[in-house]
């Protein structure tokens, strides 16, 4: 977002990606008025209010399935700001940021692994694997909470932790679902002794839908991972033996219908550490990132 933004400002910007790829992984993000107003200024929020799932409302229920709480901040802030909230699939929106960034000729460069950083009396130098050098004004770290550019350059010192959680999700259609659905159109959390179980719709079709709950694992990978076939079967189990004094029928049957299980390891850093030098900043994850 920020390279279409600056382009509006007639600065330009290449992105390093060090992924090979676009990549799937991620769920559903709920995105607030202040988000969508930028995603509007980049001409992307009406795309995303015709594939994703307008959410003002967020419900709590009991395990019995009993309401006992709404929060309508988001009907409150659509009402006052004229953007609510919404529930964006990631890979939706990473698409058209994408295609966003090929229409206005903002290059992106993937596979690019950093291993250098040097501030320049009147810019900066970036170093990478295969030999790529390049020159600029400034260097944004926008890369998230494992941040090569912190961890090469702005405070070596911070280092990721693991909590010991990860958030263990999935995605699936909701045609074949017989248990009533107890939600409406919001967001939804039950509580229980154990943790929380999200679940909500992505689509405005509400032809599909997202649930999670956070699970003490081992990480297999920062980035995340999805367990298929037997691995699947077995952390469903485990996940259904967890939420077991949950009476709502839906529970049971979205996470034994689930395709597959989608993990997302959740990592923090100390809140004492730099965030910017002379000639590099940090932004989001990269520069405070927490447990979600």
């Amino acid at each position: 977002m920020l390279a279409l933004l600056l382009k509006q400002l007639h600065i330009s910007s290449v992105l390093y990606e060090i992924r090979n790829a676009p990549g799937n992984l991620g769920g559903a993000l709920n995105i607030t008025s202040n988000g969508l107003v930028v995603l509007d200024k980049i001409g992307v929020y009406e795309h995303l209010k015709q594939h994703c799932a307008e959410t003002l409302d967020a419900e709590i229920f009991n395990k019995d399935g009993k309401r006992i709480g709404v929060s309508t901040y988001g009907r409150y802030l659509k009402k006052k700001y004229g953007y609510g909230t919404l529930r964006v699939m990631r890979t939706i929106l990473q698409t058209k940021l994408l295609e966003r960034l090929k229409e206005e000729g903002i290059e992106v460069k993937y596979g690019m692994k950093l291993t250098e950083i040097e501030e320049l009396e009147d810019g900066v130098k970036v170093s990478f694997l295969d030999g790529t050098q390049d020159e600029g004004d400034m260097l944004v770290g926008a890369d998230g909470i494992h941040s090569a550019v912190r961890q090469l350059h702005v405070d070596p010192s911070i280092q990721p932790e693991y909590s010991g959680l990860s958030t263990l999700y999935a995605i699936l259609p909701t045609k074949d679902l017989v248990s009533p659905i107890y939600f409406a159109d919001s967001f939804n959390m039950i509580t229980f002794t154990r943790g929380a179980f999200g679940m909500v719709y992505v689509n405005p079709e509400h032809s599909a839908a997202y649930w999670y709950n956070s699970h003490e694992i081992p990480s297999r990978d920062r980035d995340g991972w999805i367990a298929h076939g037997e691995d699947a079967n077995a952390i469903k189990q485990e996940i259904i033996e967890r939420v077991s004094s949950i009476t709502v029928p839906l529970v049971k049957e979205v996470i034994e219908k689930a395709p597959e299980i989608r993990f997302f390891p959740i990592y923090s850093i100390p809140l004492d550490g730099k965030w910017y030098t002379q000639k590099a900043i940090l932004i989001g994850d990269a520069a405070h990132g927490i447990p979600i």
